[in-house]
């Protein structure tokens, strides 16, 4: 059953129309504005200039009154949505009322604030959006984060060349932080469209080391699917001289080479010696620039634990969980992922129970969530705890994640 576009209604009658009056302007029938308004069909795209024009709204903010849904999110429903900007070719998930308020704030806000202010009222916003996904999930922090990136597509069209350029480097990390959340949520066909986008925007800048950052967020997203000869590919493209990237940068991208090389089998010894060329180039670099901003050493030192995890020697990847994964350094999300790699690192190395523990302790917040990629690695756990299958606290611990997958 269709959802009614209540927010496109409210737009016409702040415009000062009535369905007739709009029809009549439009030079189509009454009953086919009512039933763009009760969502029954959608506009051609090359009605929607003149609609938006009669709204007295921008083309933007048309595509997102046409893409509301007004069905309360959950779970289930904000992994399953999926529509198209066309101005901008952002994907939006299901929405919202509520949510779709905040990206039509945020995109008027850009029409009235393009002046020097702008960026620093978009990085703010953007910011809160990572802030809101590390706290609350990817879910809560899309709707922002999809305003901020409607209003910076919006805002370089009408802006001055000199603002343009940072409005779109801007737009570069934005889109990248999109992918990452629908990533999350696991739409990887979104993400990559995403990611798509930050590369076109880093090109229109001729900006090689915002393209090789999004290279290296595709390759960290290729362990999702266990694909180490993608990582591999990926993360030596982006270690090439030509991209002149800061230290740390180039360390978390040798840190993705070494776990390539260690889901293909290769010898213990090369992937060694990347982690410590890595561990090298991450102390010697001082951080700066916007880059790679959260990789630091206890991040790095849960990354190499899936290297070694990935290499076989799972004993030493259990002994960095337990050294460095601490809640008070890691956000909400990122503790309970890492968590659930911990339990299998647990069940391989023969401790079932304190797998089971540790699974049981992050199933519920990364449903809460809406952590995808964490539930995905925890539907890997079952397998993994198949030899102890007999015991009680196994069977209830596969019950709950088997409940959960379902």
């Amino acid at each position: 059953m269709a959802s009614r576009r209540e927010a496109l209604a409210r737009q016409r009658k702040t415009a000062g129309h009535t369905q007739e009056s709009l029809a009549a302007l439009l030079k189509v029938d009454r009953s086919t504005v009512a039933r763009w308004e009760s969502g029954a069909t959608t506009p051609h795209p090359g009605q929607r200039p003149e609609i938006a024009e009669a709204l007295q709204i921008t083309r933007a903010q048309l595509e997102l009154l046409l893409n509301e849904r007004l069905r309360t999110p959950n779970r289930r429903t904000v992994l399953a949505g999926g529509g198209a900007l066309a101005a901008g070719a952002l994907v939006l998930p299901v929405i919202g009322a509520h949510d779709l308020r905040r990206i039509l704030d945020t995109i008027q806000d850009a029409r009235q604030r393009l002046d020097d202010e702008a960026i620093e009222h978009f990085e703010r916003a953007m910011r809160q959006s990572a802030t809101d996904d590390g706290l609350y999930g990817p879910g809560a922090a899309l709707p922002g984060l999809l305003g901020v990136l409607a209003a910076i597509t919006e805002a370089a069209r009408q802006a001055r060349s000199a603002q343009r350029g940072p409005l779109l480097r801007l737009g570069v990390r934005g889109a990248e932080l999109a992918a990452w959340f629908y990533r999350d949520l696991g739409q990887p066909a979104a993400a990559d469209q995403w990611r798509d986008q930050a590369i076109t925007w880093a090109r229109c800048v001729d900006e090689p080391a915002l393209e090789a950052y999004v290279l290296l967020r595709r390759a960290q997203a290729a362990w999702d699917t266990r694909d180490g000869a993608t990582m591999i590919q990926l993360s030596t493209a982006v270690l090439s001289n030509r991209w002149n990237l800061p230290s740390h940068v180039r360390a978390e991208a040798l840190q993705q080479q070494a776990r390539g090389r260690a889901m293909v089998g290769e010898p213990i010894g090369a992937i060694a010696r990347s982690l410590d060329r890595a561990a090298s180039l991450l102390a010697a670099g001082d951080g700066a620039g916007s880059l790679s901003q959260h990789y630091g050493r206890s991040l790095f030192a849960l990354q190499a634990a899936l290297c070694h995890a990935e290499a076989g020697r799972v004993a030493h990847a259990v002994e960095l969980y337990e050294t460095h994964l601490h809640p008070d350094l890691f956000s909400h999300r990122d503790h309970v992922y890492f968590s659930s790699l911990q339990a299998l690192s647990l069940a391989d190395t023969g401790y079932p129970e304190k797998a089971c523990e540790t699974a049981l302790a992050a199933l519920p917040v990364a449903q809460e969530v809406g952590s995808q990629r964490t539930l995905g690695e925890l539907a890997r756990l079952p397998g993994r705890l198949r030899p102890w299958h007999r015991r009680p606290v196994v069977r209830e611990t596969v019950r709950e994640l088997t409940l959960a997958a379902g």
